[in-house]
């Protein structure tokens, strides 16, 4: 027999046809062709077939199997409509079934695939598939793949796989584990996602399962992104509740939108290299869900430090990060991008650097414990909700000599519990000397209602064992240059006490201190009292004493030779 082909309606409502034989010459069968075969209870498409046309077996209401050859491209839309007592549908070529076309995209009551009727896949006859293993080589998981399989409780993703569409796994309840040996290349999987936010689903199957596994046997919980790559795909960790750490690389260059989502257990994001995680394009970032940022496995960072060397904090990039206690920023910053530090709900205070020019919109919206920060003159751009929300901000000062137009929402406050002006009329605005006059005329600082005038620099003051030893006036928000230890022949020098990186808005005292150094010997006697009747008594910075001091001593004797010596 050289049939080729099936034309469409050929069957249609042959109610009482119960067998159908098909050439494996067939390559395609028409629209219609076994629509309204009530008595048909199974079929087996030949080896041939590529396509399963519109409506083929629609009203099939007693079949029950179907074998889906590997040589089909494309079925139809509606062409299982109507078979309710589907429950079997043996794919013995996985590979070939995740490359399928199914023609049903624009109406979503229309059923071209079979498993969403049946919900059990099989291998063959009697094998039902419950661990789906996608096999190495398929490189995409067309969309509503494996749609409605409710028996399936995991599936194994090979490093191949670079797509898998929308609604790939949609209604795959049982679904409590997926598979991904190769983390590497998991993170640069294609998703896609239907932003149906009433019922949301995703391609990925962790949106459905939450646990992700790099073995059968092995859960991961805290995910290590490997080194060397560069991009987290948009949705690749969508659902994974069950993960509770995830460390980013140094590599990392961007981490795209819902990567993350619903990540509810994740509590640490581990960041060894703050400069590289500063110039990332995030579209989603983990600390707005785990909330706490650490430098390796052990330890939190609660106060951060932007190296020297970052000039652009990206936008989100501390997004969240709840338990940031306070922030030190290097003066290679130029730009704090929007909503870099929003939510920073423990965030107290903030003295931007001398080079700062913008800070964009809602960069630090919501810091709730934020009280006061510093402008340095350098900017020139404060975007909207940039300090939005800040309730508890008292304290502002201003540094700019010539103030520019203030976006009006830059701190305004959107809840229902105060004015919208609240900030405004709480915060104080300190400028410059002589510059309030220019402040109250430009739009956007005129909504302040409290300002003031106040000095701009202030005392950095050098203690050496509570003698003044240097003093310099600084402006506000340059960088300190601490001053060099001094040096003082047989004794030890302290280190100065703490330096601020940058000159806070008040005058600061450094304090340090020399003490004998012990350890000093080279051409000093060491005594423990006088051998011989001496004349006259010195320290060594030539103060003279009526008797020894304790210390290094200059010693001129009877017989007028002068001896050092170290009294204990």
């Amino acid at each position: 027999m050289n049939v080729r082909s099936i034309g469409n309606y050929a069957f249609q409502n042959c109610s009482n046809l119960s067998n159908v034989s098909i050439s494996n010459n067939v390559t395609n069968i028409g629209n219609y062709a076994f629509s309204g075969c009530e008595s048909l209870p199974n079929i087996i498409l030949p080896n041939s077939l590529t396509t399963i046309g519109n409506n083929i077996f629609e009203g099939c209401s007693n079949l029950n199997s179907i074998l889906i050859p590997a040589s089909v491209k494309s079925i139809g839309y509606n062409a299982f409509s109507g078979c309710d007592n589907l429950n079997k549908v043996i794919i013995p070529d996985i590979s070939s079934w995740c490359r399928i076309e199914f023609q049903d995209y624009s109406d979503p009551e229309s059923i071209s695939n079979p498993l969403s009727i049946a919900h059990h896949i099989y291998s063959d006859n009697d094998t039902e598939i419950v661990n789906l293993v996608i096999p190495n080589g398929v490189d995409s998981i067309k969309e509503k793949a494996f749609y409605g399989c409710t028996n399936l409780n995991s599936v194994k993703i090979p490093s191949s796989v670079k797509y898998i569409g929308k609604k790939a796994f949609g209604d795959c309840k049982s679904l409590n584990k997926v598979i991904v040996p190769d983390i590497a290349s998991w993170c640069g999987v294609k998703f896609v996602t239907d932003y149906n936010w009433g019922d949301q689903t995703c391609s990925n199957p962790l949106s459905i399962a939450h646990h992700l596994y790099s073995d059968e046997n092995t859960e991961i919980t805290d995910l290590v992104i490997p080194e060397g790559v560069d991009s987290i795909n948009e949705s690749v960790f969508f659902g994974a509740s069950s993960l509770k750490s995830v460390s980013i690389p140094r590599s990392m260059k961007s981490i795209g939108g819902t990567a993350f989502y619903e990540c509810s257990g994740l509590n640490k994001v581990i960041v060894p290299d703050i400069a590289a995680w500063c110039n990332i394009g995030f579209g989603d970032n983990p600390l707005k869900y785990a909330h706490h940022l650490y430098s390796d496995e052990n330890t939190e960072i609660y106060d951060l430090a932007i190296p020297y060397g970052v000039k652009t904090i990206n936008y989100q990039a501390f997004q969240g990060a709840e338990f940031l206690k306070s922030l030190s920023l290097s003066n290679s910053i130029e730009k704090i991008a929007g909503s870099a530090f929003s939510e920073c709900s423990s965030l107290q205070s903030v003295v931007f650097p001398n080079g700062l020019k913008k800070i964009g919109k809602g960069a630090f919206w919501e810091c709730s414990s934020l009280e006061t920060i510093v402008i340095p003159n350098s900017v020139i751009e404060i975007d909207e909700d940039a300090f939005g929300n800040c309730l508890s901000l008292y304290s502002v000062t201003s540094l700019i000599n010539m103030p520019f137009k203030l976006d009006k929402k830059a701190f305004r406050y959107t809840g229902e519990t105060y004015n919208t002006d609240v900030i405004y009329m709480a915060a104080t605005l300190y400028v410059p000397r002589g510059k309030m006059a220019m402040y109250q005329l430009t739009e956007g600082w005129q909504k302040f209602l409290n300002v003031m005038e106040t000095d701009t620099k202030f005392k950095l003051t050098y203690l050496l064992d509570g003698v003044v030893y240097k003093t310099y006036e600084i402006q506000t928000t340059e960088v300190i240059t601490p001053e060099a230890a001094p040096v003082k022949e047989g004794y030890i020098f302290s280190g100065w006490s703490e330096i601020p990186y940058l000159m806070p808005a008040h005058d600061v005292t450094i304090t340090g201190s020399l003490t004998v150094d012990p350890d000093y010997i080279e051409g000093v006697e060491i005594v423990e009292k006088d051998e011989e009747e001496p004349k006259d008594y010195y320290t060594v910075d030539g103060r003279h004493h009526q008797t020894h001091q304790r210390g290094f001593n200059i010693i001129r004797m009877s017989d007028g030779t002068i001896r050092k010596v170290l009294m204990k």
